[in-house]
């Protein structure tokens, strides 16, 4: 969009579903990092955290086919708050869906679904 066309070079563009999803990850971090400042997370264990969510959208990105769907409707059914727009998830990328759905609490349950 326009906000690529002005700062961002042309080999260097993504589609809005990456920003999105890049969004949504400094989100869950910035969340992690509120949890340590308030002391109800280790710094090892926001690291753990983090490597834990990386591998799940890492093994998100293999899945495909029919499985997709499937996954994905899992996933969303994690989401623990109303999800805006949320018919637009219909026929997102799973690793966009997994950064919009989750949280500290719901991320044992993702990594199972995967």
């Amino acid at each position: 969009g326009a906000f690529q066309q002005f700062f961002v070079n042309k080999n260097q563009r993504k589609p809005f579903y990456e920003w999105s999803s890049k969004s949504l990850k400094i989100k869950f971090l910035a969340t992690l990092i509120g949890e340590c400042i308030e002391d109800k997370l280790s710094e090892s264990d926001v690291a753990k955290v983090i490597t834990q969510s990386k591998s799940i959208a890492a093994k998100l990105d293999k899945i495909s086919g029919r499985d997709v769907v499937e996954v994905r409707k899992k996933l969303l059914d994690l989401a623990q708050t109303k999800i805006p727009y949320f018919r637009e998830m219909k026929g997102k990328s799973l690793d966009r869906v997994f950064w919009q759905i989750v949280t500290l609490e719901n991320l044992q349950d993702a990594e199972s679904i995967v």
